[in-house]
């Protein structure tokens, strides 16, 4: 049987099931993030090396309008449904890992950044529409403390994705010494600077920074308490954004945007394996790799997980959009079970991939093998906090078997 890359893999304009009813300008936008594969491509392994996704990927997602689904549309933004970037990033990815990266779980941060009201966003957009907004995660020893007209800010933070590209970043403060509440706070790129602590094994060129404040100052307007950042909105930008029509919980939307890339580097992976078995001549043997029947049934099992994975966040981003879209508000086991579900998605992609690799022997452990750079980015993905397996499992587990949920 002559296998092809196309057979194997996921064909990124097959989206019939994620959008029976396709948005204005899905074709363009899926085209477009497909032309950039080349080039993205090219310059990959630079990018890891670098520590740093290239200037010139982020200018071409800017110059395709990739980055901009959930700005309003006043401001640039192309209003698409919520989970459009899914499968941006998913196509991203199978080129380069940490564009895809940036182009959904950077870029999908725009999604809360405008919950801030309407000063904070023309504020936001004063010198255009071309933004991107970063969110560092982790705190360390931070504190945003009241003061006139807002509060002065200072910590740091840690895995600020795309470190060296961000206009914004939404930093999260712990609860200062008296008070029961933290905070979200907008902060320009003027207010922070970056530390370079970003070695690692995987993800490299995510360029996933720390970010240190000093005192800076974070006027009202830029500072949502984080039950209002969770459960409500000052902003009237939502509806015209096209994400929600109601100012709601958006808990249940949070680390969706990590599985795009993550399935995309799965089928990246998938693609390369293919593409290098089918000339590969085993060193012992001197057969032709790709005649092996145990390596066929291992690329057929692995390239069902992932088709697997990619249908099963399909079928999430559906259920979050129509959430979205209808203000219906997702209740405490629906959350659970989208973090269970995110969780088994990324187990069977690492799963597939790891099969892929141990199937190539020694040559999987070569640095300049694309599988191998696969195996290692989804690796570090998959110890993200939105999809970490014992910490997303275990939840939903206790709920089902409480005793008050007959």
């Amino acid at each position: 049987m002559n296998l092809s890359v196309s057979t194997v893999s996921t064909d990124p304009f097959d989206d019939a099931a994620f959008y029976p009813r396709r948005p204005e300008g899905w074709a363009s936008i899926i085209a477009r993030a497909v032309a950039l594969q080349p080039q993205l491509r090219k310059r990959a392994a630079a990018a890891r090396k670098a520590r740093m996704v290239p200037a010139e990927n982020i200018r071409a997602l800017f110059d395709q309008e990739l980055l901009r689904h959930y700005q309003p549309k006043r401001f640039g933004g192309n209003g698409v449904p919520w989970g459009v970037h899914f499968h941006v990033g998913r196509i991203l990815a199978q080129a380069c890992p940490a564009t895809g990266w940036i182009s959904c779980v950077v870029a999908s941060q725009m999604l809360y950044a405008i919950r801030y009201e309407e000063s904070a966003l023309r504020e936001v957009f004063a010198k255009g529409h071309d933004v991107l907004m970063g969110n560092a995660s982790a705190g360390i020893n931070t504190s945003a403390t009241p003061v006139e007209g807002g509060f002065r800010l200072s910590g740091r933070w840690r895995f600020l994705s795309g470190a060296d590209h961000v206009d914004w970043v939404l930093l999260a403060s712990v609860p200062n010494i008296g008070s029961t509440e933290g905070y979200m706070l907008l902060v320009p790129r003027n207010d922070f600077v970056i530390d370079d602590t970003w070695h690692v094994a995987g993800l490299q060129a995510t360029g996933s920074k720390d970010v240190v404040v000093d005192n800076a100052f974070v006027p009202k307007a830029r500072a949502l308490s984080l039950s209002n950042f969770w459960e409500h909105s000052a902003s009237d930008a939502l509806p015209e954004a096209g994400v929600f029509t109601a100012t709601r919980d958006i808990r249940g939307y949070v680390g969706s945007g990590i599985m795009g890339p993550l399935i995309g580097m799965a089928e990246g992976a998938l693609q390369a394996y293919v593409a290098m078995t089918k000339k590969r001549v085993g060193a012992t043997t001197a057969r032709t790799v790709a005649d092996s029947e145990v390596v066929q049934i291992r690329l057929a099992e692995s390239a069902a997980e992932i088709r697997a994975a990619r249908t099963l966040m399909e079928q999430q981003y559906v259920v979050l959009r129509e959430a979205g879209e209808t203000g219906r508000v997702l209740d405490a086991a629906a959350q659970l079970a989208i973090a269970r579900d995110r969780s088994i998605a990324t187990r069977l992609c690492l799963d597939a991939v790891e099969r892929l690799a141990r199937q190539m022997g020694a040559v999987g452990l070569f640095d300049s093998n694309p599988v191998h750079a696969f195996h290692q980015d989804l690796k570090a993905a998959a110890g993200q906090i939105a999809v970490n397996f014992d910490r997303n499992m275990q939840p939903y587990g206790q709920w089902a078997l409480a005793a008050d949920n007959a």
